[in-house]
């Protein structure tokens, strides 16, 4: 019987050749690269390459390891985070200052007999309102205030650029100091109080219509609102006017201030 490999062309010897050649060179590689690779497992070291079979076949490759698998889950959540970061800071709302309001307040002296008419006076006492409902309701907190002041970074669409709108409201209101009342009317204040917080079921879109930007895009537009409660303890500011009743008055030359103060409760002594 023939062999069949005398018959075949010079080429594909050639081929059988070059196959038993790489079947060698194969061979070599496995008994060189196996004894490393257990070397590596039992030191607890994970190999660079991997031997792995497939079929009757032994393939080389590059597996992820866990530790290569945590390290892209930590830059993951790594981007995320930074991502976040950004879009607060870019979102965000700018501060209010506060020094004028301060400033004004610690010029203005307390109310007594001496005060003369034009003084920058200051009162403490509780805020009532002038007449039964003459008061607004906050948009965000929904509180009953006498004073408002609504700012608001409105955006449009997905643009992260903002325009900063303010909106102030006063109603005219009383100070109640020990049965001692003092009338406060003013077209404008500085506010040395912090902004209102609302709860989490304050929709934004309300303070947007207050200051004429229904349109606005809610979800990516910032909202406060900074308010005077009725009942709340203040110390108001103001231009003093004695006749026909003591007040307070303000206007955009000469505004009132007004502060809010800390009340607190006396314990019952024996």
């Amino acid at each position: 019987m023939t062999d069949r490999r005398d018959e075949e062309s010079p080429q594909i010897k050639l081929v059988y050749a070059i196959m038993l050649s790489a079947e060698k060179q194969q061979a070599k590689f496995i008994a060189i690269a196996a004894p490393c690779v257990m070397f590596h497992r039992q030191l607890g070291i994970e190999a660079p390459i991997t031997i792995r079979e497939h079929r009757g076949d032994v393939r080389y490759g590059r597996e992820p390891t866990m530790n290569q698998i945590r390290i892209i889950l930590v830059i993951g959540v790594g981007i995320s985070l930074l991502y976040s970061l950004i879009k607060l800071i870019v979102l965000r709302m700018p501060g209010r200052s506060r020094d004028s309001a301060r400033k004004r307040m610690a010029q203005a002296r307390w109310l007594d007999a001496d005060s003369r008419d034009g003084a920058l006076v200051k009162v403490t006492g509780t805020v009532r309102t002038r007449e039964t409902g003459d008061r607004f309701v906050s948009p965000l907190t929904e509180s009953r205030c006498v004073a408002l002041h609504m700012r608001a970074l409105v955006r449009r669409g997905r643009s992260p650029r903002g325009e900063l709108v303010e909106k102030l409201q006063i109603k005219p209101f009383v100070i109640d100091d020990d049965g001692s009342k003092v009338l406060v009317e003013a077209t404008h204040a500085l506010f040395d109080l912090s902004p209102a917080r609302p709860p989490k079921t304050a929709d934004v879109r309300k303070l947007l219509a207050e200051v004429g930007y229904q349109d606005a895009n809610a979800s990516t537009s910032r909202c406060e609102e900074t308010v005077v409660e009725v009942g709340a303890t203040v110390t108001v500011a103001g231009t003093l006017v004695t006749s026909p009743a003591i007040a307070l008055i303000g206007d955009e030359a000469n505004p009132i201030v007004i502060r809010k103060e800390r009340v607190y409760a006396l314990a019952n002594e024996p």
